[in-house]
């Protein structure tokens, strides 16, 4: 064994979503210099594994899960730290998810979690890994991931290529989730919940009906592969592969693309609405739209999305983070 071997510090990346658990390590010299950080990581350094969440994910599977990826790393590797994203919200003084799309994990204290398994495993000669004495890990919903890592590794510069200073980000995935920069500052609000975008009451009736919903069951991801599955019994993927081989003439001469077509303008308009109005409430000099929910917004109605927010405000770039 050699001393590399002997001496190779992992960072740990866990992405806890409503339909996947993606778990990743790179070796901590890659993430200092920046060579992790490509469209598609790669190399004898990097480390992924891909788990289906869902309504029946539980912690215990969540343990599994990670085993079985600790397992895949090099012998003797040295566990430096350990960064969570989750689709949820953590109470920042006990530690435990207050609120998940993944709703058996509620209640659950994740960083605690991983680190009673570092240390058990540690102590299982079948593992072969070493956890830092001082390890750290940090547990944050998606969309404060998501601005942190524009933050540290993505180009924050406004069109006059000075650093944007007032960012939005917006992640789309199961739900919808949001994060605030305000003159350099993430903005956590009381009991750091702010953000929650998801769960605002959208008008979806003439006023005085009463009648409304929440913007997670217009545009998020959940809501929009249901109705998608219901009007085309197609899959999300199968349907971003149909209207993706089709023109918009096409489109609209084939009655289950135009409903598929329908049901994405609908999610994308009710998405572009909600970026409007924070973008009214902030005065960001950039928005970025993150998660795979964006890529179920095809290139030809990225308009729907963009529009609704620069009609009320000038100079607005985008930034697209998938």
């Amino acid at each position: 064994m050699s001393t590399a071997q002997l001496s190779t510090q992992y960072c740990i990346g866990i992405d806890l979503g409503g339909t996947k658990l993606q778990l990743i390590a790179t070796s901590r010299e890659s993430m200092s210099s920046g060579s992790f950080h490509s469209a598609v990581p790669s190399g004898p350094e990097y480390f992924a594994q891909r788990t289906p969440t869902g309504p029946t994910f539980i912690p215990a599977t969540f343990a599994i899960s990670l085993r079985a990826f600790l397992a895949t790393l090099p012998p003797a590797a040295s566990i430096f730290s350990v960064g969570v994203a989750i689709c949820g919200l953590v109470d920042p003084t006990s530690g435990d998810i207050t609120l998940c799309e993944v709703s058996g994990l509620v209640g659950w204290n994740i960083a605690k979690a991983v680190r009673e398994e570092l240390h058990a495993l540690e102590k299982d000669k079948t593992y072969r890994i070493k956890a830092e004495e001082s390890v750290k890990i940090e547990v944050v919903n998606d969309a404060a991931a998501a601005l942190e890592y524009v933050r540290r590794f993505e180009a924050m510069e406004d069109m006059s290529g000075e650093r944007a200073k007032d960012v939005a980000v917006f992640v789309v995935g199961t739900g919808i989730a949001t994060a605030l920069l305000v003159n350099d500052t993430p903005v956590r609000g009381h009991l750091s919940f702010a953000g929650n975008l998801g769960i605002a009451p959208v008008l979806t009736s003439p006023p005085g009906s009463g009648s409304t919903k929440m913007l997670d069951e217009l545009a998020g991801g959940r809501a929009l592969a249901k109705r998608i599955l219901d009007e085309t019994v197609l899959t999300p993927s199968e349907a971003i592969e149909l209207l993706a081989e089709k023109t918009v003439e096409e489109i609209q001469g084939d009655k289950m693309s135009r409903r598929l077509y329908v049901a994405i303008v609908d999610a994308a308009t009710s998405l572009g609405i909600a970026v409007a109005n924070v973008v009214c409430l902030m005065n960001p000099r950039l928005v970025v739209l993150a998660g795979v929910g964006i890529v179920w917004i095809p290139s030809s109605n990225d308009h729907f999305v963009k529009c609704n927010a620069q009609n009320r405000t000038t100079e607005l770039p985008f930034f697209i983070l998938t």
